[in-house]
């Protein structure tokens, strides 16, 4: 008898939940109309052995992808579904103690004099550290169909792996069914996979083993999301998304450390 009443309160439970599923869903996105400039998209972040994630989130592990704004975390090989819709470059600059100092442009930086050691580099004036960073906004799901948007900044070692990402983007063709006329796609044509992997270098003489952002071709945009990505484009286009790493602060990896310290034994130069 008491089983039989359990089993009925979690019915009605359930049914009482697809009730005010069904009524709630009328008022979808009600009080969240905020203004653009009060929101900020998500920052996803790959985990190094010197993160200080680490240091504040339990179980996280090397290449695993974090998102600090939500407190999310997915595991790098089994990775995510994006689809890039906007990319910009930036230049952030860093103090000798490490502190974001100030961003430089595209031009500045091109005719800046800087000193490289592995992937850090240092301009020759200041003794500040310049850090090129690739910053992709995606849409993002982690296999619910939850597309949402998302920042994703790439640089240092990983830098060759945005070159890669956006070459293979830009070979990309369509086709208009009526005309049969080709064009160049756009940048959210394809969904991809992001992932992380593993990769071992030798450094100093020493091999050092740490993670790299990892991307994959998936499929051709379906119709209904290739418009939701168009929006999405537009609106980082005219600079009502933030598209930089607002947490530039621990982008080498770990807090506090010094920009120009140099890379020491089994130390990843990130």
């Amino acid at each position: 008898m008491a089983k039989t009443a359990e089993l009925s309160k979690k019915a009605d439970n359930s049914m009482l939940s697809t009730e005010v599923a069904d009524d709630i869903w009328d008022m979808a996105g009600a009080g969240t109309d905020f203004n653009e400039d009060e929101l900020q998209v998500p920052r996803l972040k790959m985990i190094q052995g010197m993160s200080p994630e680490k240091n504040e989130v339990d179980d996280l592990e090397d290449g695993d992808i974090f998102c600090k704004l939500t407190g999310e975390r997915w595991s790098g090989s089994e990775g995510l579904t994006v689809i890039p819709c906007f990319v910009r470059t930036n230049y952030p600059v860093f103090s000798g103690e490490g502190g974001f100092s100030r961003e430089m442009s595209e031009l500045d930086y091109n005719q800046a004099e800087k000193d490289r050691d592995g992937t850090t580099e240092i301009l020759r004036e200041t003794g500040e550290e310049v850090i090129k960073t690739d910053n992709f906004a995606c849409l993002m799901s982690s296999g619910e169909d939850d597309w949402r948007p998302v920042i994703l900044p790439i640089f240092k070692a990983s830098l060759k792996t945005s070159r890669q990402w956006k070459s293979a983007m830009n070979v990309q063709r369509m086709r208009h069914p009526k005309t049969g006329r080709v064009a160049s796609a756009p940048i959210f044509w394809n969904v991809w996979k992001l992932g992380t992997k593993q990769v071992t270098k030798q450094i100093k003489r020493n091999n050092v083993t740490y993670s790299e952002w990892n991307v994959q071709l998936l499929e051709r945009t379906s119709a209904d999301m290739l418009l939701m990505a168009k929006e999405f484009h537009l609106t980082c286009k005219k600079g009502a998304v933030d598209v930089k790493s607002n947490e530039v602060h621990d982008n080498t990896g770990q807090q506090g450390s010094k920009a120009s310290r140099k890379v020491e034994g089994d130390e990843i130069p990130f």
